[in-house]
């Protein structure tokens, strides 16, 4: 392999590292004490980390109500916090790991499970808290599939590059190995 290759595969991998660890590390919400809610009985807020992690606060009795809120999301989950205005019942419906909540009826932090109800009493100080563990594979898995995916199109364009200089057996093993092992890297992404 020539040293020009090996240079644009180094920037290519590089690169494609780069924008893996920018897609890993999404943007992070934090807001305290500024804004307001205000959600009567059988409506719902919904907070989203990833596609696939959500935590949903239903109202089933009352209304959550509080002019006090604070929010704190990032990609290792999130927090909300607010101060109760009047007396509600939320369910809380979750597809993350860890979820806590604290306050309400001036308990203790505690782990809860999905759909579980929580009573909420005016002037209590609630915390909802789920954190998300770090899933190393998604960023590796990411590179691989970006890795294969340029192996598959440079694969034939090298090998016709070595054909016309003559190079029929180089040219058509490099094509055939350099395609396989993108298609293999993309299979493995997909599949994940």
């Amino acid at each position: 392999m020539r040293t020009e290759t090996k240079i644009t595969y180094t920037i290519l991998i590089l690169l494609l590292l780069n924008i893996s660890i920018n897609i890993a590390y999404a943007q992070t919400v934090n807001s305290q004490g500024s804004f307001e809610v205000l959600f009567p009985t059988t409506s719902g807020l919904e907070f989203q980390n990833f596609i696939d992690k959500t935590l949903t606060l239903q109202v089933t009795n009352g209304i959550l109500n509080s002019s006090n809120c604070g929010l704190s999301m990032d990609q290792g989950g999130g927090q909300f916090v607010f101060t109760a205005l009047k007396d509600c019942k939320i369910k809380i419906d979750f597809n993350v790991p860890n979820v806590y909540v604290s306050g309400d009826q001036n308990k203790e932090s505690r782990g809860i499970v999905t759909g579980e109800t929580i009573t909420v009493d005016t002037g209590n100080i609630v915390t909802i808290g789920w954190s998300i563990p770090f899933e190393p594979l998604l960023p590796i898995l990411f590179i691989l599939g970006m890795v294969g995916l340029a192996g598959m199109f440079s694969g034939p364009l090298y090998g016709i590059h070595l054909i016309k200089k003559g190079e029929y057996r180089e040219g058509f093993v490099n094509a055939v190995l350099i395609t396989t092992i993108g298609i293999g890297f993309v299979l493995a992404w997909l599949w994940s």
